[in-house]
């Protein structure tokens, strides 16, 4: 399995995942090949081109328009190096088609994948993550260039969300101390492209290992409600969430006969049915989303 570590840096280099052609081959070095499929065309050029031969680091050249000609024009003082001629397919901005590339890496990953809806800038919503009991939280992917603009753009995120989510980010490059104790005080697990998606041999992406991408971050395990006390649970959670049985039944795809047998300690609570609802029992419904 290779790792595409370069490849997911450079998402955190093109401001809104667009670059001119040149700069996505500099970004991405063996990796371009990767993300060539997946790169569409603008109507926008950008303002600089790589400045490949120049010694000095990071260097980068100015697209210059004039005289009827467009021209890459190095400014270095000292290592000064001669124009290059460009053609408008070279300066033409390429972003990266979001719907088929969330589309193409949510399956190895196991995210039942959604169109990208927008969730603030930077951050879109690109499906759905189960866990082993078959609660399932949005998956929400958030690429930003700076570490400040990530911050922010992660506590809108966590302001405008009623509900838990899973964090998705090409690195872990702009998690630091602060970022770290805003998502462990509302429980969000974060996953990183990089540390769970890779190219296997047919040239694909992969999951990096199995189970690489769990819905929550070390969530313990729900114990079995004692069998004589559940009649009693039950209904207390009804009353305090304004529930029937058949909405929870609905929530859970369950049977009546399932929870029946649940109730009585007649289903094994080591079956998948018995802790998807115990755990719904211990986590609650998702809140209602609210309209603005």
């Amino acid at each position: 399995m290779k790792k595409l570590s370069r490849l997911w840096r450079a998402f955190e280099r093109a401001p809104g995942l667009a670059a001119i052609p040149a700069q996505w081959q500099q970004y991405c070095g063996p990796d371009y090949s990767v993300i060539q499929p997946f790169l569409r065309p603008t109507d926008m050029v950008g303002a600089a081109y790589p400045c490949r031969d120049c010694p000095a680091r990071n260097c980068a050249r100015d697209i210059d328009y004039g005289n009827g000609e467009i021209l890459a024009v190095c400014h270095n003082s000292w290592h000064r190096r001669p124009d290059i001629p460009l053609t408008t397919a070279d300066i033409i901005l390429h972003r990266v088609d979001l719907p088929t590339f969330t589309q193409t890496v949510a399956r190895p990953l196991g995210i039942r994948w959604q169109p990208p809806v927008a969730r603030g800038h930077g951050a879109w919503g690109v499906g759905l993550a189960a866990n082993e009991y078959g609660i399932e939280r949005a998956v929400v992917l958030l690429v930003h260039t700076e570490q400040d603009r990530f911050r922010c753009a992660l506590n809108r995120l966590l302001a405008d969300s009623v509900e838990k989510f899973v964090l998705l980010s090409p690195t872990d490059r702009h998690k630091n101390l602060e970022v770290h104790e805003m998502l462990l005080r509302r429980e969000i697990p974060m996953h990183t492209l990089d540390g769970c998606l890779g190219l296997n041999e047919d040239g694909r992406f992969a999951a990096l290992q199995p189970g690489g991408f769990p819905l929550a971050a070390a969530e313990p395990p729900v114990e079995p409600t004692p069998i004589a006390e559940r009649p009693e649970k039950v209904a207390a959670f009804l009353a305090k969430h304004r529930l029937t049985i058949k909405d929870v039944l609905v929530a859970l795809n369950l049977d009546r006969r399932d929870f029946n047998r649940w109730r009585n300690g007649k289903l094994p609570d080591s079956s998948s049915k018995s802790k998807r609802i115990e755990a719904y029992l211990h986590t609650g419904p998702l809140p209602a989303k609210t309209t603005r």
